[in-house]
């Protein structure tokens, strides 16, 4: 029995160095800037990574996706590279890269918009008999998106766009516009100081309960549920390029090991970022970008 015991040890401890050897260096890319969100979320990972054993470079600031996508064919080494819908459903294709279930590594999180009214709610929202406006911030697409809400709904939606969170929040409270569509990570102070009625958000029905904000349902529990584009949140995750299958494999279950940990979890928390099932991140991703790429393009 002894001798069994230290034989199965020795194989176990095969199996882990061996997992371990698969991924013994990494490289990692930001695609934005080195003071922007994506590069604190790529420092954090590469930390996370090496305490795993694999010896991971400084990480690489592309600045925009044009550089990203020049040396994108010619990386012939494992690196990983974070994403997004947003980025992947650029016009012109710049930053699209072949989002496959082998090299989507991992997920990073998932930010989701929240439909809100001051005074008014899900209701007066879908009511036919009022045409109403809606805020959006200046990067959205907004025009495209309230057409096809007034198509679904049956009435004219009006977009209107600010350049800020904080103006949006004047223009509900001044009556400029009845309803706002914000991100999680601008609008959840902006929810908790004028008392919005949120009531939906675009993310899975088991997503979140926010951050002391009364629990805002799913658009697809909602009587939304069928209108178009209420599904863009922006999913964030990480590519593989440069590795075989086996490398790939192996990366995921540390890159797994990583996005669970509490540095993680509070770091995502602190930017007001969800987490889905690590199962779904390739489903998730597909379906991000491919939402985006409609809208952008």
């Amino acid at each position: 029995m002894k001798k069994l015991i230290i034989m199965l040890t020795f194989f176990l401890s095969l199996i882990v160095t061996e997992s371990r050897a698969e991924v013994k260096t990494l490289d990692i890319y930001t695609l934005g800037s080195a003071s922007g969100s994506y590069h604190r979320s790529n420092v954090l990972i590469k930390e996370l990574l090496e305490q795993q054993g694999v010896k991971v470079g400084e990480v690489k600031v592309m600045n925009n996706c044009r550089n990203f996508s020049a040396i994108y064919d010619k990386i012939n080494s494992p690196s990983i590279f974070l994403t997004d819908g947003l980025y992947q459903g650029q016009p012109g294709e710049v930053c699209d890269t072949p989002t496959s279930k082998k090299n989507v590594i991992s997920q990073r999180a998932m930010s989701v918009l929240l439909l809100c009214g001051q005074g008014v709610g899900l209701n007066e929202f879908t009511d036919p008999s009022n045409d109403i406006k809606v805020a959006f911030t200046k990067s959205m697409p907004a025009k495209k998106i309230t057409d096809a809400w007034g198509n679904f709904l049956g009435k004219t939606v009006t977009a209107v766009k600010y350049n800020s969170s904080g103006e949006i929040s004047a223009a509900l409270a001044n009556g400029e516009v009845q309803y706002a569509l914000t991100w999680t990570m601008h609008g959840l102070k902006s929810v908790r100081d004028s008392n919005l009625n949120c009531f939906a958000h675009t993310g899975p029905a088991d997503l979140l309960a926010l951050d002391g904000v009364s629990k805002i349902p799913s658009y697809t529990d909602t009587s939304l549920k069928d209108m178009p584009f209420m599904g863009m949140s922006v999913y964030g995750w990480y590519e593989g390029v440069g590795m075989s299958n086996k490398e790939a494999k192996a990366l995921k279950k540390m890159m797994k090991k990583a996005i669970d940990s509490p540095e993680w979890n509070e770091h995502s928390f602190n930017a007001r970022y969800f987490q889905v099932k690590h199962r779904k991140a390739y489903s998730w991703a597909k379906k991000n970008k491919d939402i985006w790429i409609e809208l952008q393009n």
